[in-house]
């Protein structure tokens, strides 16, 4: 009897657990230019022979209720830093599902984007072009339930503080 009440709780809970789940696809972020854990390509880079442009993104599963989205780009294996960012694009419209190739270096988009200052201080992308060994280099996209607004163009610090209790 025992054992037949714990196969019965079993079933109940992975009964509650697939209700709890969401529906939806998951969030993706990836680049039809190059793949997870692999080197970027020289061409997406500021290293000699590189093109120093920004790579194509495309994304899909985001929630319905995305107001916006917001992207950031850094280097992680930086010691004594941290990190180095390398690209800041927010207030993306949320019926936008893709970055084209070489994004304008430029503080305000067509479409109503905005780029923030990078480790330079510049607004746009700013391509890899490590001083030594090989680096990882991480890109977040986050759907926002708002727009975003700066006086200026933000910093890495700005940004984190402005999606803080707003990431979807």
């Amino acid at each position: 009897m025992k054992k037949g009440l714990f196969i019965l709780f079993i079933l109940m809970c992975q009964m509650l657990l697939l209700e709890a789940m969401p529906s939806k696809s998951a969030f993706i972020l990836f680049s039809p230019m190059f793949v997870d854990g692999r080197p970027i390509p020289i061409k997406y880079s500021a290293v000699p022979g590189g093109k120093d442009i920004s790579p194509p993104l495309r994304w899909s599963g985001a929630p319905d209720s995305t107001i916006s989205f917001a992207l950031t780009c850094e280097d992680v294996c930086i010691p004594l830093l941290g990190s180095i960012t390398h690209w800041i694009i927010y207030n993306i419209p949320p019926d936008v599902h893709e970055l084209k190739e070489a994004i304008p270096v430029m503080d305000a988009l067509p479409d109503g984007s905005g780029q923030g200052r990078n480790f330079s201080r510049h607004s746009g992308y700013m391509g890899p072009n490590p001083l030594w060994g090989t680096h990882r280099y991480v890109f977040r996209l986050y759907a926002l339930d708002r727009m975003l607004q700066f006086g200026k163009a933000p910093d890495k610090r700005d940004i984190l503080k402005a999606i803080d209790g707003h990431i979807l």
